[in-house]
């Protein structure tokens, strides 16, 4: 209701009592319009359902802003305004009247969880009190969860879709086995020490949540200890992810284990008790620097420790994660002696002297035929790579860098090999190093250092030159080629336009005729030595082939239009279509031929089962060859540039 104070400060009210005594002695309102600055406290009741289906009234308030899109009409003398809320309004003060009535009557039920908060009441304690109107209000605030969060009090119950995240349930996991760590006091030292029940680790230290329970991997509780904690809602989850066994898989945790001792499944309170033993055992019994033997600690009634190195794998991986040596371990065990001998037995073997270079790392096959099973077994403890390093050996599949090998070739080998077949005349000879590759195009090419042999050999190679086998012009860049190409199919066509308008019917020479199919590239007269006679054995070894259509330039327009006309048409630049077709023909037969790898898969697959072929010679003898595999695939898979 509008009293026409422009002025006032407080907002006026209207409680929907039209005689209510506040505005009797109130002067009439003004004949203008109200203020479209205010908003409007309105208050009302609402009925709500009770327990025994009494009804009772709670209080409603609405704020409504004073807009005249709300109040398109107002009525001064009987100073009433006529309002016109959009929808979802008035729901507002009707859900905040819910939220505060539903806390005032859910107080009795809920429970002190910390100093001033409290505990959402379960949907069971609410059912055995007989208040299923309070169950039903819930629901219509969005849920146990929704509700809560609304009302300002601490609920257990998880959202929708919690459970579903195999995080949250890890988080939930660490949470429960952190509960069950206990604090205990040691009683001959008094110090204070905390046992896990579920993995039976023992510590010193006070654990956190993330300590999964002591060990090095967090232990899966079982089914027993999770109802002892009374949370079923943990167990329906692990059953919803597979089960115990699955959700430890998942976790990548290990499976509870009963018994004594299960602290040391922790390898630093393993070696810890370890230590321990082995000072009272004294350097007497043991050397300094060595584990003890198992029948050590089986005389001294210590089970659990050979138990326990069993778990952690053995004497041999304790000793190493310790950095100690086994009891019976020999001196080849140090890195320092192993090297220092297998270096003697590798000059001795290859009759080399002490101050010799370049003695080479034996194989273990033949380590082992000489009888020197100390030695193998040292091979495999310290690995072959780091015991070449230590021993100053060089490994057999070791090879020169290409820098290395390039500077070898120019001023170690004498005469100079100056191409290709000169260094396969060298090779055989014997002359080669070991450490010079044998096919260095091959070896070099597959670490991407390769250029060519003129680079490799370093020769400087005049044109005309008859001695040397190695291409005075490298062949362009793929893009480059494509570009050349075209570049002289455009010279051609204008020669050709200016000899029409010049009246001359031209010359035999084709040295401007551009080829446009694959079979008149090969013969082209006039191609540049920078481009390759075999474009798609030279581009597809880089991977960059992509076709005749795209390295000549063709329209695939024009060679559809083409495929189309009889077999003695003619395109409009005077050259038959028939070639071209057959190429359209060819892409078509290559389109139905499956990818490299799916062809690839196929033929191991029939290989597996002694259905292929063994050699390229078989393969063209086979009759029974799928049609999604090529007759030629080396051939159509040089050309997308996927052939091995």
């Amino acid at each position: 209701e509008y009293d026409g104070d422009e002025d006032g400060d407080e907002d006026d009210e209207y409680d929907g009592d039209e005689d209510d005594e506040q505005y009797a002695g109130e002067p009439s309102a003004p004949a203008g319009p109200p203020p479209m600055s205010l908003v409007l406290r309105v208050r009302g009741h609402r009925d709500v359902a009770g327990a025994g289906g009494v009804t009772n009234k709670e209080p409603i308030t609405h704020l409504i802003p004073l807009a005249r899109a709300i109040f398109p009409r107002w009525n001064p003398d009987t100073r009433t305004l006529a309002a016109d809320p959009p929808f979802g309004l008035l729901d507002l003060g009707a859900r905040q009247s819910k939220i505060r009535g539903l806390r005032r009557d859910l107080q009795p039920y809920c429970s002190r969880v910390a100093k001033g908060e409290q505990g959402m009441p379960k949907k069971t304690a609410l059912a055995r009190a007989g208040r299923e109107d309070l169950i039903e209000r819930i629901d219509e605030l969005g849920g146990w969860y929704e509700a809560a969060a609304q009302l300002g009090l601490r609920s257990n119950r998880k959202p929708n879709g919690y459970w579903e995240n195999l995080d949250f349930l890890r988080d939930e996991l660490l949470q429960l086995i952190y509960a069950f760590w206990f604090q205990e006091e040691d009683e001959d030292t008094g110090e204070r020490m905390w046992y896990n029940d579920i993995s039976g680790a023992l510590t010193y230290e006070e654990p956190d949540v993330a300590s999964g329970g002591g060990l090095d991997t967090p232990v899966m509780p079982s089914i027993s200890d999770i109802q002892e904690a009374k949370r079923y809602d943990l167990q329906h989850a692990i059953i919803f992810h597979g089960g115990f066994i699955e959700v430890a898989e998942q976790l990548g945790w290990m499976q509870k284990r009963y018994g004594e001792n299960r602290h040391l499944l922790s390898f630093a309170r393993y070696a810890e008790e370890m230590r321990d033993f082995i000072e009272e055992m004294g350097e007497d019994a043991i050397p300094r620097g060595r584990l003890p033997t198992l029948r050590m600690m089986l005389d001294e009634d210590r089970e659990d420790l050979v138990n326990a190195a069993r778990w952690h794998g053995g004497m041999w991986e304790i000793a190493r994660r310790m950095r100690m040596q086994p009891y019976a371990a020999s001196a080849l065990s140090r890195l320092p002696d192993a090297a220092r001998a297998i270096r003697e037995f590798a000059l001795e073997e290859q009759g080399l002297e002490a101050g010799d270079a370049g003695p080479l790392m034996p194989s273990h096959e033949f380590i082992v035929s000489r009888g020197r099973h100390d030695l193998g077994r040292a091979y495999y403890l310290h690995g072959r790579t780091r015991l070449a390093d230590a021993a100053g050996l060089e490994l057999r599949t070791r090879r020169y860098t290409y820098e290395e090998c390039r500077r070898f070739m120019r001023v170690e080998v004498k005469p100079r090999v100056r191409n290709s077949t000169a260094f396969r005349r060298w090779r055989e000879s014997g002359s080669r190093p070991r450490l010079v590759p044998a096919d260095p195009a091959k070896y070099y090419g597959e670490t991407g250092e390769w250029v060519d042999w003129a680079h490799f050999l370093g020769v400087r190679v005049k044109p005309g030159d008859p001695e040397a086998r190695i291409r005075a012009t490298p062949f362009l860049e793929y893009e480059d080629a494509k570009r050349r190409v075209r570049a002289a199919r455009e010279l051609e066509t204008s020669k050709k336009s200016s000899s029409k308008a010049s009246g001359s019917l031209g010359t035999d020479d084709d040295a401007f005729d551009v080829p446009t199919t694959s079979s008149e590239y090969r013969r082209w007269r006039g191609k540049p030595p920078c481009l390759p006679r075999f474009p798609e054995g030279v581009y597809g070894r880089r991977g960059e082939w992509r076709g005749w259509d795209d390295f000549l330039g063709r329209d695939d327009t024009a060679v559809r239009e083409t495929d189309e006309t009889d077999d003695t048409a003619v395109r409009r630049d005077g050259s038959t279509g028939q070639s071209t077709r057959e190429s359209a023909r060819r892409r078509r037969r290559r389109a139905r031929h499956a990818s490299y790898r799916d062809a690839r898969a196929a033929m191991h697959a029939l290989a597996r089962s002694g259905e292929a072929p063994r050699t390229s010679k078989q393969f063209q003898l086979w009759r029974s060859r799928p049609s999604e595999i090529p007759p030629n695939p080396r051939a159509t898979y040089l050309q997308t540039g996927e052939w091995a």
